[in-house]
């Protein structure tokens, strides 16, 4: 049980740090340049997911096996070093994509924003590789101390230590992601694996000898990622859209993600309680499907509440003028608070064999969103984004909760 509240706590921290890091960003850059940062990590967050895809799910489905009285072994090291060279060289090969045909894209803010993404793609996947490689092994603390933790805070001391010009801060803060994916790459080598295995993700509950299950799980995820993404891509593609506007728009997705942060923080016990649900005689997930969606509910009350007060004065914490995303942000906040309410669709998905359901799923509301963005976008700007999201997302969770609730249980070891 410490073990779980010492994940949910640096949970907790790690979101907080990166909640500073945008403040920090926001007020230390201006609105013009935070607004192509905001940009550019939406892109290479979205890229870099892509790009470590079939590297994460092999890694997910190989590791357990290769990791061996607390040591790597050395086919594990081969195979780690190989998924971290293939996805940093894809990464690089996609960055110089970007640079050759960022030229083609319809404003020049689009294009800024992907010479600054090409510059954070490798070190991104790379520690997407690195995160993955230690959920793998059930290193849960580890991953949030690198990756949640160390990243974001080495990136806020680097903002307040130099203020980079506009043409140095991609540079600047890639140093973070490679210094949080040396410190992944040492715990790796060195760290002992836990003599009893409780699942603390999906990645480690997911039957370790089937594949596709790991590479659906990671399509699945991968589509929850671009729900979260694709808006403020789509605002930076829009004509006549500003750094200002994306900015003040991302800085709104960041503060509407806090009613839903709760599933976020509880997933270490959710995980965990569903797997030992779905392997029982009779399993039933229902009972702590319910519980842990009225937790959820209630964790997100409080800051659906102030950003429903008090829309304009959050925004201008981090600029004066950001308070102009004060309506998108209501709605993204009732969109992602809707979330909370359906509870943890996915989560629930996943342990119970639905790897397939859940990727699909999420995949028709990618396809979704694409299609809303690029119907209102154009049209209603910032309000059409939010509101691209929060129809893709209710459906998404109607889908998801009716395979909860109705579909079969196929088993830990019979995966869809």
């Amino acid at each position: 049980m410490k073990r779980k509240l010492l994940v949910i706590v640096g949970r907790v921290l790690g979101a907080a740090l990166l909640l500073l890091f945008h403040l920090v960003g926001a007020r230390r850059l201006g609105p013009d340049i935070y607004g192509i940062l905001a940009l550019a990590l939406a892109w290479s967050t979205l890229l870099s997911s892509l790009a470590a895809l079939g590297w994460q799910a092999l890694l997910t489905e190989r590791l357990p096996k290769l990791h061996e009285a607390g040591r790597l072994t050395r086919p594990a090291h081969a195979l780690l070093r190989s998924a971290q060279a293939v996805a940093f060289l894809t990464a690089v090969l996609i960055s110089t994509l970007l640079l050759a045909f960022a030229t083609i894209l319809p404003t020049s803010l689009s294009i800024r924003a992907l010479a600054v993404c090409a510059v954070l793609l490798p070190p991104t996947s790379l520690l997407l590789v690195l995160r993955r490689a230690l959920e793998a092994v059930n290193q849960p603390l580890q991953s949030i101390l690198y990756c949640d933790i160390v990243m974001p805070a080495s990136a806020i001391l680097l903002l307040l230590v130099v203020r980079p010009s506009q043409w140095h801060y991609g540079i600047l803060l890639a140093l973070p992601l490679l210094i949080a994916s040396a410190f992944a790459a040492f715990g790796l080598e060195g760290s002992p694996r836990p003599s009893s295995l409780s699942p603390f993700s999906p990645s480690v509950i997911l039957d370790s000898r089937n594949w596709r299950s790991a590479f659906e799980y990671l399509v699945g995820t991968f589509g929850q990622v671009s729900l979260t993404r694709l808006d403020t891509i789509a605002l930076g593609l829009a004509p006549g859209s500003t750094a200002l506007l994306v900015g003040a728009y991302s800085v709104a997705r960041r503060l509407a993600m806090t009613t839903n942060y709760g599933l976020n923080a509880l997933a270490p016990l959710i995980v965990a309680d569903f797997g030992r649900a779905a392997s029982s005689s009779s399993p039933d997930l229902r009972p702590s499907y319910l519980t842990y969606t009225a937790w959820a509910t209630a964790l997100g009350i409080l800051p659906l509440a102030l950003i429903l007060l008090k829309p304009r004065f959050l925004l201008q914490l981090f600029q004066s003028d950001f308070s102009i995303a004060a309506a998108p942000m209501v709605i993204l906040a009732l969109g992602e608070f809707a979330r909370a309410l359906v509870g943890p669709s996915g989560y629930a998905l996943i342990v119970r064999g639905s790897s397939r359901y859940f990727a699909v799923s999420n995949l028709a509301g990618v396809l979704l969103c694409i299609v809303l963005l690029a119907i209102l976008v154009p049209t209603l700007s910032t309000i059409g984004a939010a509101l691209s999201v929060g129809i893709a997302y209710i459906v998404v969770n109607v889908v998801q909760v009716y395979g909860v609730l109705f579909s079969p249980i196929r088993g830990l070891n019979n995966r869809a």
